[in-house]
């Protein structure tokens, strides 16, 4: 009992005053990040806890394997110990007459190649993301709400910073003081070459856009690229009605060094493209607005309404993520939405993006076995899966499956309303209301189902049960039967397709022989199960040494392929491990890629979808 009541007493005392937490990343380029926190503690035990649960991550994915800690008091190193089964808990007696514990960590981060969402690469000699949750420690026990802290970060000289948090200063920085959950909610983007640009208001809140990249060519934004942004902030606009940010910065890594990826906050979102992709037009118009699509969504959905599994107290207490074909999957098209509205990619080049989408699903043959709801239910993991063989064990396909779900959602509202009503109006009423500063609405799907019934009377839940709970060879396409569309293959390579194999030095040929291949080292990435080479016996991570007894090079597996519609074989020379052999693939259709084709005598829905609603 004495014990519990010291713990008490030094959690009432860790909670009492603002936590002080100074980050040195002078030593960025090195990768190396150093913070000191300063907590007020009482003599007694006290045990301090490491982010775990990382919202946007939805994954027990907090980088404790990267972390060193050390414990202070009176100038003494204290010893510590980790908890047995929490090992993101480190527990220490705080001596006698002790008032202020002071804890020094430093927190390696991966070098370039590493991907693993948040805990990837995130610094290179020239730039720097800074995710709080990374350098800090938390009181155990204690709602990430009602913890103060106060920020400062130290830069290397000459690199400047932009956040959704307010501070003063450029080479130290001072900001005020805020909450556990704004802190881990506000990266920090900092670097020697970054650019601030307006793009102008959202119901009275400022929006910008922020870029550092590894030279001061990769961070201008091509005057294109400006005006789809504007119109993005426009649309988004329109489309909610309402803003739950006081004001909003996009946050942009345009790097080699740092891997592609984003994740959602309140007031930023924090974006890593490649280098080029502000100077590149091909994987700019591709990439650009429709990341940034995807991450602002989700200030809407999935930070201000989010899904009461996910609507954790803190970063230790395991999140339920069975709701993220909403969370997820409503967000992967209201942000392709968004990005055809805004007019960065045309309503053809959304269809080839949908072509992509389905046939994609079509080849994850994972589904006759696992539900769309189970990729949501098993997240935590399924995101750090490996890609090979993942048509087989399905990946996370609430995005792109979530897709086309929605898209059935929105055109059954149009079909059963006479095109009264559409996803927009359920969007307004879901996420919309009055425009609030950054604040969190769980819900639940009965929530989401009520909603959509209000709008126009249907069995909404059997519908979408339905959808996320079978196990069927198919994606669900009637969203696109309705807006007169269908799957189909051509001969036609979708531009889209060519960016997403620039930026990512991959070879699709998934609609045709059925493989991914690594364009640099000519691996297998992926075989799709299946498929004619499935049935030739090749597999993942084999690698291809030459076709047709020529050396392969992307030239010359594409033209080999090609060829077979003219009779031409198709013969492999594969290394597998330390094995070489040679395998033939029965083949003749040549080069081949998904589009959508029309069907007769159905209007095109997919027009009046996408049509542009803010005035510009």
């Amino acid at each position: 009992m004495l014990q519990l009541l010291a713990v008490c007493a030094s959690l009432q005392v860790l909670a009492a005053a603002p936590i002080q937490v100074s980050v040195d990343l002078t030593q960025a380029p090195r990768r190396l990040l150093a913070s000191e926190l300063t907590f007020p503690v009482a003599p007694g035990p006290v045990t301090l806890v490491y982010p775990k649960w990382l919202p946007g991550e939805h994954s027990p994915s907090g980088p404790v394997t990267d972390l060193t800690v050390t414990f202070f008091a009176g100038g003494k190193q204290l010893p510590w110990h980790r908890d047995a089964e929490d090992l993101y808990a480190f527990s220490l007696e705080v001596p006698a007459g002790v008032t202020e514990l002071k804890a020094k960590l430093v927190v390696i981060s991966p070098p370039p190649g590493v991907t693993t969402f948040l805990s990837s690469a995130a610094t290179s000699a020239n730039l720097a993301m800074l995710n709080w949750n990374e350098v800090v420690l938390a009181p155990k026990g204690a709602a990430a709400a009602a913890l103060q802290y106060k920020p400062a970060l130290k830069l290397p000289t000459g690199w400047k910073w932009a956040s959704a948090m307010t501070g003063t200063g450029q080479g130290s920085v001072s900001f005020t003081p805020v909450s556990l959950e704004t802190l881990v909610d506000s990266p920090v983007l900092t670097g020697a070459n970054l650019e601030v640009t307006p793009l102008g208001t959202l119901d009275g809140a400022p929006v910008s856009f922020a870029v550092a990249a590894e030279t001061a060519g990769e961070s201008k934004l091509r005057a294109e690229d400006l005006a789809a942004l504007k119109r993005l902030v426009d649309e988004e606009g329109a489309l909610y009605g309402a803003r739950h940010f006081d004001h909003y910065t996009f946050l942009l890594t345009a790097s080699d060094e740092v891997p592609s990826t984003g994740i959602e906050h309140h007031q930023s979102s924090d974006n890593r493209l490649p280098g080029q992709t502000l100077v590149d037009e091909e994987i700019g118009h591709a990439e650009l607005v429709r990341l940034l699509a995807h991450e602002s969504t989700h200030s809407w959905n999935g930070k201000f309404r989010r899904p009461v599994g996910l609507a954790t107290p803190d970063y230790q207490a395991a999140m339920h993520t069975e709701l993220l074909w909403v969370y997820e999957g409503l967000t992967q098209y209201l942000g392709h939405l968004l990005t055809t509205r805004s007019r960065a990619w045309d309503v053809a080049t959304q269809r080839d993006n949908l072509a992509l989408v389905t046939q994609r699903l079509r080849d994850h043959r994972g589904r006759a076995w696992r539900s769309l709801e189970d990729t949501a239910t098993s997240a935590p993991f399924l995101y750090f899966a490996r890609k090979d063989w993942a048509g087989l064990r399905r990946e996370v396909d609430f995005y792109e499956e979530g897709e086309l779900l929605w898209l059935e959602v929105d055109l059954t509202l149009r079909e059963k309303s006479g095109g009264a009503k559409s996803l927009d109006d359920f969007v307004r009423a879901f996420h919309g209301g009055p425009s609030t500063s950054p604040q969190v609405k769980p819900y639940t799907l009965d929530e989401v189902v009520t909603t959509l019934e209000a709008i126009v009377p249907f069995d909404w839940k059997t519908l979408l049960l339905t959808r996320v709970q079978s196990f069927t060879a198919d994606p669900p396409m009637d969203g696109l039967t309705k807006a007169g569309w269908k799957l189909g293959l051509s001969t036609r390579q979708p531009e889209l397709l060519k960016a997403f194999e620039k930026e990512t030095k991959e070879i699709d040929l998934t609609a045709s022989v059925g493989v991914m291949v690594d364009a640099e080292h000519f691996a297998l990435i992926d075989v799709m199960p299946g498929s004619p080479a499935d049935k030739a016996g090749l597999a993942p991570a084999m690698k291809l040494v030459a076709v047709n007894g020529r050396k392969v090079t992307p030239e010359r597996l594409t033209a080999a392929i090609e060829q077979t519609k003219k009779g031409g074989a198709l013969v492999f020379l594969v290394e597998n491990a330390d094995t070489f052999a040679s395998y033939t693939v029965v083949y003749k259709d040549g080069l081949r890629w998904p589009t959508l084709e029309r069907l007769p005598g159905v209007p095109d829905g997919l027009e009046a979808v996408y049509a542009p609603r803010a005035a510009h």
